[in-house]
């Protein structure tokens, strides 16, 4: 998977356009497909504009659903633009939550199941509309615990739970 920085403009997007398509041989040539991961600093629509731009069969989306919240698109608007183009999920579940003085904000992350995505709905839409047999990387975005080793406990501990709980969506 690849983290792209948002072109500027059309001469911007029709340059990447480009740089990928000259890359886009050698992924073909070696079976690997190429998955473009959604940010909040490029809005999906045009991450999906660039992806079919590109026009080869192993390029496509890393879905994040947490990844563009902070540009306020939500799960099911990333979905709308990226399941189809699907080559990759990358799985972890969230909690937002209204800062304590009521103005703004955070998004907190939780082991899977625990937070607020329905991963029901989630793979369903992946499953249904994506093209391919997409893989998953299961993520955490473990709150600092106050140390390092309190942090990788915590995030052990979600790794398991989210393990526990995926298989009961994906049992295979």
């Amino acid at each position: 998977r690849a983290n792209l920085q948002r072109p500027d403009g059309e001469e911007g997007m029709a340059a990447a356009v480009e740089q990928l398509q000259s890359v886009m041989p050698a992924y073909e040539d070696a079976g690997i497909g190429l998955a473009l991961e959604n940010y909040d600093h490029f809005p999906v629509a045009e991450l999906a504009h660039l992806i079919r731009s590109v026009d080869s069969s192993h390029i496509g989306s890393c879905v994040d659903p947490g990844n563009s919240l902070s540009c306020n698109e939500d799960t099911a608007h990333v979905l709308d633009a990226l399941a189809p183009l699907a080559l990759n999920l990358h799985v972890k579940d969230i909690a937002i939550f209204r800062e304590p003085y009521n103005m703004g904000f955070y998004v907190e992350g939780r082991a899977c199941g625990q937070g607020q995505l329905d991963f029901s709905w989630l793979i369903n839409r992946i499953r249904q509309e994506g093209p391919h047999d997409v893989n998953a990387i299961l993520e955490c975005w473990t709150p600092w615990q106050g140390s390092l080793q309190a942090s990788l406990h915590v995030e052990d501990t979600w790794i398991k739970e989210s393990i526990r709980f995926l298989r009961t969506l994906i049992p295979n």
